[in-house]
């Protein structure tokens, strides 16, 4: 019996959950997810007022698009769209449908306003490589900026695909229910949140995988990172279906108001980014090849 809190405490460290956290730990991730989080606020407000730019025309004449798209971005980023809906945010949505155009200074503040986005997903690239332990990405570095220009562009495609299947799943599910028979609201909404959350984890889960795969490039094997996927789009949902009790009520400490929203970016986005990097520790230790490889642990420390 004296044994037995040493055996029991030595299977705990067996375990695939104490082995990613201690990876995650070895590798400063806690440190790492607050750097990115400060970057992807600058990245998110330069993404959304880019696409307002380039997409404005459309956005302001299609009501359905422009609420789909708003939707899913405040679904996503709790409180960064103003709606005028009372429940504030971080941009006022008529700010944004009055967007600039593209003219020369439109074109030089696009660039910038690209860099900013480009460079955290460069960040995010060796933040995922340093948890899977490996060293800065090699190659020329114009190369790895393109490619995580690319990257970044299909992440902004996967917005607009996903926003889009979001509101052509409230139609299809309606549909369905009319052939049916069932015309309840209450059966239709609940529904119609299940579609969402499945075309959600779906889109999380493929948005994980290329990010785990092609940017980091940690050299998983396909079957660990498909599980590191799924548990980073598991962690998006849980972290979405909670948005409002984990980013909420700074708004209502009057001493906190005017900085309540921007308090409130930084913490979800650090949450999102440790999700990610925690992803990235569980590919590598559910990779047997790849497994115990943490640096750290082993040297003994």
């Amino acid at each position: 019996m004296a044994g037995f809190p040493s055996r029991a405490l030595a299977w705990v460290h067996r375990t695939r959950p104490w082995l990613v956290w201690t990876r995650f730990a070895d590798a400063r991730g806690l440190l790492l997810a607050r750097g990115l989080a400060f970057q992807a606020v600058l990245a998110a407000f330069a993404g959304l007022w880019m696409a307002f730019t380039i997409l404005g025309f459309w956005l302001r004449s299609s009501t359905n698009a422009l609420d789909a798209l708003v939707g899913w971005i405040n679904g996503a980023v709790p409180g960064f769209i103003d709606t005028g809906d009372g429940a504030g945010g971080a941009v006022q949505l008529d700010t944004l449908l009055k967007a600039g155009t593209l003219g020369w200074t439109g074109v030089v503040a696009g660039l910038v306003l690209l860099w900013t986005i480009v460079a955290w997903f460069s960040a995010a690239r060796e933040a995922v490589r340093s948890v899977a332990g490996l060293p800065r990405r090699p190659g020329n570095p114009v190369l790895l900026r393109l490619w995580d220009a690319l990257i970044a562009l299909i992440f902004g495609a996967a917005i607009f695909l996903s926003a889009a299947l979001s509101f052509a799943s409230t139609g299809a599910t309606e549909l369905i229910l009319g052939w049916f028979g069932i015309s309840h609201p209450g059966a239709a909404a609940f529904f119609t949140g299940v579609a969402g959350i499945i075309v959600g984890f779906a889109i999380d889960t493929l948005l994980t995988y290329v990010f785990l795969r092609y940017l980091g490039a940690i050299g998983t094997a396909f079957r660990p990172t498909v599980e590191g996927a799924l548990l980073g789009a598991a962690g998006f949902g849980g972290l979405k279906a909670l948005a409002g009790l984990l980013v909420g009520g700074g708004g209502s400490n009057p001493l906190l108001t005017s900085f309540a929203v921007i308090i409130g970016l930084l913490f979800w986005f650090f949450l999102l980014c440790t999700t990610l990097l925690v992803a990235a520790a569980w590919a590598v230790e559910a990779d047997p090849a790849r497994a115990g490889s943490s640096p750290v642990r082993a040297a003994g420390h």
